[in-house]
């Protein structure tokens, strides 16, 4: 009986380490003073600068990480008054891609399972380049809530599906 659970036991702390690579330590992160939390598998750093986003001046604030050649990131900015939600989601998403030179593979409406419809939801899939000039992919969420606007980024040369989905799926408001 001792040999039996010693063995479980083996097994179940084998399963765990196996299960928790160092590589990815996920973790809940609080999107500043928002509702928004996200999954991230390392630790995110922060960094901030003012935008112009629909007329507005604003504070666009980016916590990201890179971890096994994936980088991952969540931006916000709080907009100063109500406006075209949708145009300022768009043009952001372009200026992403544009900034890779990346053209869109993919663009739909549909949000991963855990993170609640937003009528301004948009989600790309798109093939771009790196600063070192390497291929990557680009999937990216960008969508609002009230006054708050957001983009979910992956960049990557490949990307495990496991972490495409922990990512994307940890994605929740509270």
């Amino acid at each position: 009986m001792v040999r039996r659970l010693c063995g479980l036991v083996l097994v179940s702390v084998l399963t765990l380490l196996s299960g928790c690579s160092p590589a990815f330590n996920w973790r809940e992160v609080a999107i500043g003073n928002t509702r928004l939390l996200a999954m991230f598998p390392c630790k995110p750093e922060t960094a901030q600068q003012r935008v112009s986003m629909a007329d507005q001046e604003v504070a666009l604030t980016m916590r990201s990480c890179k971890v096994g050649g994936v980088t991952l990131a969540v931006g916000h900015a709080r907009l100063t008054k109500v406006t075209d939600k949708a145009r300022v989601l768009a043009r952001w998403r372009d200026a992403t891609l544009a900034g890779m030179g990346a053209e869109p593979a993919s663009i739909s409406a549909v949000a991963p399972s855990r993170l609640q419809p937003l009528p301004d939801l948009v989600a790309v899939r798109a093939n771009g380049t790196s600063p070192g000039g390497s291929p990557v992919l680009l999937q990216g969420l960008w969508f609002a809530q009230d006054l708050d606007v957001f983009s979910a980024l992956l960049v990557a040369g490949k990307v495990s599906a496991d972490v495409e989905e922990s990512f994307f799926s940890g994605l929740r408001f509270r």
